[in-house]
């Protein structure tokens, strides 16, 4: 609702001065492109702006030393050691290279150091996320043991409900003694070989055991 800045409840204001604060960004309008433009569907030229630059643009200045820096990021990635990557330069000194024969000793032991802390910033890094990788791959085998031992746990609920529905059964066609019957979950394909007999066919009226056992034959 209300407005509030620099100005607010000034009598006089110095435009200079404001204009100071905050310089204008260099820029450069209607950059020449080099084509012709023309109305649309139609033979007229369009007249464009003059070319202008605001404010003053500052001319970044690339040297030789600076090619030498890039391309030392390319010789990283390619994992040139800092013994092999001396023996690169001293290379391209005596085949006498246009970047490297004028290299001044100072320069060159600029460019060693410099791809030193390169190398050493790259083992840094690896070793950070090699520690970090083994972090994570210990919390995923706690997250999978915990897992694994709460599923067993309702597994085993299971095959013990199973048992007492098949001594609650009223056929003959299951095992009543379930004692010598193991309730690991990891011994259950044995386990489910001796819970029937055989004789007589299992009646409709008594399948309470059903839902359990498929519950259980699903889970593994």
């Amino acid at each position: 609702m209300y407005c509030s800045h620099n100005q607010v409840g000034r009598i006089r204001v110095s435009k200079i001065r404001e204009g100071k604060k905050q310089p204008p960004k260099s820029r450069e309008l209607n950059k020449k492109d080099g084509l012709a433009h023309y109305r649309p569907r139609s033979s007229v030229k369009v007249q464009t702006p003059n070319y202008k630059i605001v404010g003053q643009l500052k001319k970044s200045k690339v040297t030789g030393l600076d090619k030498l820096y890039n391309l030392q990021k390319e010789l990283l990635s390619e994992d040139y050691t800092c013994r092999e990557y001396k023996a690169y330069v001293q290379d391209k000194i005596n085949d006498d290279k246009y970047y490297y024969k004028n290299l001044s000793q100072k320069n060159l032991i600029l460019l060693h150091k410099r791809y030193r802390r390169l190398v050493q910033k790259k083992n840094n890094e690896y070793n950070e996320r090699g520690d970090e990788i083994i972090f994570n791959r210990k919390q995923r085998k706690l997250y999978r043991e915990k897992r694994r031992g709460l599923v067993n746990e309702e597994k085993r609920k299971l095959i013990n409900q199973l048992f007492k529905a098949l001594t609650d059964s009223k056929v003959s066609g299951v095992i009543k003694d379930v004692d010598l019957l193991s309730d690991d979950p990891d011994r259950w394909n044995d386990t489910k070989l001796c819970l029937f007999v055989g004789g007589r066919y299992i009646e409709a009226s008594d399948k309470k055991w059903t839902s359990i056992y498929k519950k259980l034959v699903s889970l593994h």
